[in-house]
């Protein structure tokens, strides 16, 4: 058993997308939604098709709500997937295939040809390059689609979008077992998404940079 836990803020027409995508043999009761505050009818899109909603009552960040989905799930294994509609249900086999003899399996954008901006492949490629410092190189360190054994990930602290890197280097530092796997992710330009913001951007990849150099020198 396993649960799907996506993070969603201000995401209500592009969850309705995703979550009627979801391939029939996921039973809802497996699909857990983590409103993080929206202002539109995130909470309300999720509740009207059938699946587990946690809300927060105020914005409080990606990392956040990842952490309240980890701790509301009742499965030790989980499926993290963001709900802007980019990442496909489909794939999440591979990933749960690939956690078999892993503890965590990240779907990587980077491990095939894909469309994101020139911004983006650079910041991630820098990402990569740090993570390189201490342990196995990761294509696509702050992929927000990762199958994960949770019990594994104890005493998480970050609230924004270092929690993907905190989950990579909390892997590295208890020895871990740490795949990737290729997945598709159209890239869709969103009105109002912080990373299509060039200086938001500049802004939430320098702050993840500055943690992961952080993480890879002192651990």
């Amino acid at each position: 058993m396993f649960t799907i836990i996506i993070s969603a803020y201000n995401e209500g027409e592009n969850l309705a997308r995703l979550l009627k995508r979801m391939p029939t043999q996921i039973p809802k009761k497996n699909i857990l939604v983590v409103d993080d505050g929206s202002s539109d009818n995130t909470h309300e899109i999720a509740e009207s098709l059938g699946v587990q909603v946690v809300k927060h009552e105020v914005n409080r960040g990606k990392g956040a709500a990842i952490r309240t989905g980890l701790d509301a799930a009742k499965t030790d294994t989980v499926v993290l997937m963001d709900g802007d509609n980019q990442h496909d249900p489909a794939e999440a086999d591979k990933l749960l295939e690939a956690l078999e003899s892993n503890d965590m399996v990240i779907g990587s954008r980077f491990l095939q040809k894909n469309e994101m901006p020139v911004h983006r492949n650079i910041a991630n490629m820098l990402l990569s390059a740090i993570t390189c410092m201490r342990g196995p190189c990761i294509t696509d360190p702050i992929s927000g689609y990762r199958a994960l054994r949770k019990g594994k990930f104890k005493g998480l602290k970050e609230t924004g979008f270092n929690l993907e890197l905190e989950l990579l280097y909390n892997a590295r530092l208890h020895n871990l077992r740490i795949a990737e796997v290729p997945i598709t992710v159209p890239f869709i330009r969103k009105k109002g998404s912080v990373l299509n913001s060039l200086p938001r951007a500049i802004r939430i990849y320098g702050s993840m940079t500055l943690y992961s150099l952080k993480r890879a020198l002192l651990g």
